[in-house]
């Protein structure tokens, strides 16, 4: 997986002493108000998720009540300014009087506490982009099971967790993947809602796509007393099954940046590595169903078919009838043999009494989504046929509309979606059937 920057920034209850007389609490109203608005625990909830998988980690050493390093800056570019709650708090969460700061007090807060901790949240970034390439960041919070006076979002209704993200750096869990997560860690999620967006270092802000973040929110009743602020018994459970969401959050976002590298490779070099990248997975769990003399059998039946179908004969037949070049019989080759081998895999696991559900094998998915083995067939399908215009034409080539209806009549696939940027997706007329 691609590194994976854990920031925590409101599991400090610090207020340091230096700090301590410029607010106008007393000691009781002062603990209170740290209960309401500390991220409690999180610091330990995300110890051993290391031990799954490398994370470094960036957390705030004072309270969010002394300098809140998650808002802005500048506070004309930051919303919750207006409620006294910007970088530097001037109000409780409701409402009322914390600290009066002046511009001279705020600017040295902000030089002490903000900057250090903004500088080391950008190296962490920039040393995982030196490393990888790319990186995760995955923003800690909790939230109260009920919403708080200062909160934008008034409804009872609180999720599990709440997933934050944007569709710049958190395109990764739009169309169902912050969904899946949650499954995937049995939890009941919501998207940005009560809270929304993640953190990003400000020189990569909206700048550099390879920088991902996600927020993980999770309500405090499911491993905290929160009038005490005690763990609850099941403190450990939540806490094993939130590295479950962080290592799936690694997974999805290490996908999302293969495929994006993936998709920006010209089309004669994608496909071969498409190939080669489920040659190591899925593909061969299908291949494992067959015996070695049905393969062959498989394979010289499939280049048969591809050498008749660029010749315009065969039930594969190219309908623009172009001539055999050897690289496309070699990619139609494989997406037929793909097909077939789809077919008999299927038919000798339902024979044997193996209950398939959606093409899933020991916990492995062939799935629609870019980067899949069936998906990689329909690539080469796509890309030989012109359907994605990836191809440079020298000739007449399928439109859009025409492609469709030909895999639909001659190849049994049916279009389910589109993908952005990158065309349909497909699956099998076949796939939801149920067969025992």
């Amino acid at each position: 997986m691609i590194p994976i920057v854990l920031h925590i920034p409101h599991a400090s209850r610090l207020i340091p002493a230096e700090e301590r007389a410029d607010f106008v609490l007393d000691d009781a109203a002062l603990e209170r108000e740290l209960t309401a608005m500390t991220d409690a625990w999180t610091d330990e909830l995300v110890e051993g998720w290391s031990d799954r998988y490398t994370m470094q980690r960036v957390i705030a050493p004072v309270s969010r009540l002394v300098c809140d390093v998650e808002r802005f800056r500048d506070d004309s570019a930051e919303p919750m300014a207006a409620r006294g709650m910007g970088a530097v708090y001037t109000r409780t969460s409701d409402g009322r009087p914390l600290r009066t700061a002046t511009p001279e007090e705020r600017e040295r807060i902000l030089r002490t506490y903000y900057d250090p901790h903004h500088v080391a949240l950008t190296r962490a970034v920039d040393e995982a982009l030196a490393e990888a390439g790319a990186c995760l960041i995955i923003d800690v919070h909790s939230f109260p099971s009920k919403p708080l006076p200062y909160e934008h979002d008034q409804s009872p209704d609180r999720p599990e967790v709440c997933i934050g993200f944007d569709d710049f750096h958190g395109a990764f869990l739009a169309d169902g993947g912050w969904d899946a997560a949650c499954r995937h860690a049995r939890f009941q999620g919501a998207a940005n809602r009560p809270f929304s967006g993640s953190i990003v270092p400000v020189t990569h802000w909206h700048q550099n796509r390879n920088v991902l973040s996600a927020m993980i929110e999770v309500r405090r009743d499911l491993y905290m007393d929160e009038e005490t602020g005690r763990k609850l018994d099941r403190f450990d459970e939540v806490k094993f099954r939130l590295g479950d969401f962080a290592v799936f959050l690694g997974e999805r976002a290490t996908e999302a940046v293969e495929r994006a590298r993936l998709m920006a490779l010209p089309y004669e070099q994608r496909v071969p590595l498409v190939w080669a990248k489920n040659d190591d997975g899925v593909y061969r769990r299908i291949v494992k169903a067959l015996e070695p003399d049905e393969l062959r059998e498989l394979r010289s039946e499939a280049k048969r078919t591809a050498r008749e179908a660029l010749s315009g004969r065969g039930p594969y037949a190219d309908p623009v009838r172009r001539p055999g070049a050897d690289e496309e019989c070699r990619h139609l080759a494989r997406a037929i043999q793909h097909r077939l081998l789809l077919d008999a895999a299927w038919e000798r696991l339902q024979d044997e009494g193996e209950v398939i559900d959606e093409y899933i094998w020991d916990g492995e998915g062939l799935s629609t989504s870019p980067g899949s083995s069936y998906y990689a067939c329909v690539k080469e399908w796509n890309g030989i046929y012109g359907a994605f215009g990836e191809v440079d034409a020298e000739g007449p080539f399928l439109s859009r509309e025409e492609a469709v209806r030909w895999m639909e009549d001659h190849v049994g696939l049916s279009e389910v979606d589109r993908f952005a940027d990158e065309g349909p997706g497909w699956r099998r007329d076949r796939r939801d059937e149920t067969r025992t």
